[in-house]
């Protein structure tokens, strides 16, 4: 896992924010989707200016998150709320890739745009069908 204190305070606002939004759901795991979730939601957060630079509407990357946030399973009684949730190892190999994205650009602290760089790289593909590139 990356060392927190190498994060954005957005990035960890994300990441806590992500742990709320799928308890408030009651999936167990926190996954790559929870934590876009709330980089969409964040109050002065920089990715929906992000997505819209990049010519993606913010809207549609919502809609595409919340289908595939319905379509998980839920967990219900002694399992579940926010003390029994997880970081899945999806979203832990792709917080690795932000690391490595954010060495690559020779900066100090993992950012909101390495993480949206290594999304677009996932080949789960989180925000593949709505048009977001590399470039």
């Amino acid at each position: 896992m990356v060392d927190v204190n190498r994060m954005t305070v957005k990035v960890q606002e994300a990441l806590q924010q992500a742990g709320g939004i799928a308890a408030r759901r009651n999936h167990q795991g926190i996954d790559v989707e929870h934590l876009l979730m709330s980089l969409l939601e964040q109050d002065g957060g920089l990715g929906p200016a992000l997505l819209e630079a990049a010519g993606v509407a913010p809207r549609a990357v919502r809609d595409a998150l919340e289908r595939e946030l319905a379509r998980r399973p839920q967990v219900r009684g002694a399992a579940a709320g926010p003390s029994q949730t997880f970081i899945t190892q999806r979203l832990s190999q792709l917080l690795t890739k932000a690391e490595d994205e954010m060495k690559a650009l020779k900066d100090e602290f993992l950012s909101v745009e390495h993480v949206l760089l290594a999304v677009v790289d996932d080949p789960a593909g989180a925000l593949r069908g709505v048009g977001l590139t590399r470039e």
